[in-house]
């Protein structure tokens, strides 16, 4: 068991890096790791009929904390706005700007160069396994 104790290291490093290489593709665009997560997260649930704070946590695994910092710098920004809930004041539904759809080929680009290179000489069979093997990973440490 002790032999496979640097796995944690080379999933965090791994972590690491994407998130540097993410920060440095998009720093002249105003945007983090982050927010740039949940641009995507909203792109992806847009469609759906309760696009708001709880749904983007929940998509992106993160708490809600998070997300409200997220969103407010997104709307800062001018990503997103944020308008109440017409059903439930306490709700707040989110919406992307016309910004954020200019920007979306640009971080799919930044995210297409970040994920060839960390595949780059990997095959098929390699990257299947390495994705089986993370997804059970992940499902174990959720248990908890």
């Amino acid at each position: 068991m002790k032999k496979f104790q640097p796995i944690g290291d080379l999933i965090f490093f791994i972590s690491k890096e994407l998130k540097t290489r993410m920060d440095e593709g998009l720093k002249d665009r105003k945007l983090g790791q982050g927010q740039t997560s949940t641009i995507m997260a909203i792109l992806k649930l847009k469609d759906t009929k309760d696009l708001g704070q709880d749904a983007l946590s929940r998509e992106m695994g993160i708490n809600k904390a998070n997300t409200s910092r997220n969103l407010a710098k997104l709307n800062q920004n001018g990503f997103i706005n944020i308008t109440p809930d017409l059903n439930d004041q306490r709700k707040k539904q989110i919406e992307l700007t016309p910004k954020a759809f200019e920007e979306i080929n640009s971080i799919s680009k930044v995210l297409q160069n970040i994920h060839s290179d960390m595949i780059e000489g990997l095959s098929d069979e390699e990257l299947t396994c390495t994705m089986n093997t993370l997804i059970k990973m992940r499902d174990n440490l959720c248990k908890k």
